[in-house]
């Protein structure tokens, strides 16, 4: 393959192999999760490579269950696309708050453990600035030298 065609096959890979989501800071009701009721939750994304995340576009999925949204207690939906952030390379970006609402109980009658929340990248820039411009180091090779002897006085 050509650099090109392997260029866009590293950026292609680069979410599974270098990003985690995670869904953090659940909060709502009491200890469980009852039909009707609103909680809320957070989406974290860590980019533990080297490319800059330009424009990261997160897709907020409900299941069977749920549906989310991203206004407090308004429009809720199967799915939604909230306003899209940069994620420089090794760093992490915590989206505002979501909202999720519990429509129905999960199966045997809500004592079943089963995915109510998912988020994925939908799209993203690649930047190539931080590969370009922040790994310029001390380089040994090559190097400028003067050989001389140093007499005694």
């Amino acid at each position: 393959m050509g650099l090109l065609e392997d260029l866009n096959s590293a950026i292609n890979d680069y979410p599974a192999d270098n990003v985690e989501i995670s869904i953090i800071e659940l909060t709502g009701g009491g200890g469980h999760i009852n039909v009707g009721e609103v909680w809320n939750f957070k989406v974290r994304v860590t980019n533990n490579g080297m490319l800059d995340m330009k424009g990261l576009r997160l897709h907020i999925q409900g299941s069977t269950w749920t549906s989310v949204g991203g206004a407090a207690i308004g429009l809720f939906a199967a799915s939604f696309f909230p306003p899209a952030q940069d994620v420089n390379a090794h760093s992490s970006v915590t989206f505002q708050t979501f909202y999720m609402r519990a429509d129905s109980a999960t199966g045997n009658q809500g004592t079943v453990n089963e995915e109510i929340i998912s988020a994925h990248i939908s799209s993203f820039n690649a930047d190539l600035d931080h590969i370009l411009n922040d790994h310029g180091h001390h380089a040994g090779n090559p190097e400028g030298i003067i050989n001389r002897h140093v007499h005694p006085s």
